[in-house]
């Protein structure tokens, strides 16, 4: 997975995130954001975009899709640390990682905490096999 422009945003810039399947098996794709405060969104599939992806192996993904799409990701405070979250799913997973099915997944006060609670959660969810995770750090300045 890779941030575009770059890792590092002022606020009110905006981002595009671009998800490569390296694997050699298809699955559905699902991003979060989690901020500084450890505050997790879901941030893909939205209501926005098409149903979820089906990204096939080798394949590349860009989010937004272009520059017509009906949503932006525009960084928003607060500043510090942040991450995105990628995860890969084969499709008899698929159900189980939509946003009702991970309402709570408990407080964190920062990024680290809360992706460790997500990979956690999702582990517990998912089992040891059919699916993963890629992170990005990123850096949100004022």
């Amino acid at each position: 997975m890779q941030l575009l422009p770059d890792t590092e945003f002022s606020l009110g810039e905006t981002k595009q995130i671009e998800v490569h399947n390296q694997s050699d098996r298809d699955g559905f794709i699902f991003i979060w954001d989690i901020n500084s405060k450890g505050e997790t969104s879901y941030i893909y599939p939205n209501p926005y975009t098409e149903k979820v992806i089906k990204l096939k192996a080798g394949q590349k993904f860009n989010i937004p899709r272009n520059t017509g799409a009906r949503f932006t990701l525009t960084i928003v405070e607060p500043v510090g640390k942040s991450a995105l979250v990628a995860l890969l799913v084969e499709e008899s997973l698929s159900q189980k990682v939509l946003p009702e099915q991970l309402k709570t997944l408990g407080s964190a006060t920062n990024a680290q905490t809360a992706l460790h609670q997500l990979q956690e959660h999702l582990r517990a969810k998912l089992g040891p096999n059919g699916w993963s995770i890629a992170t990005v750090d990123y850096q949100v300045s004022n």
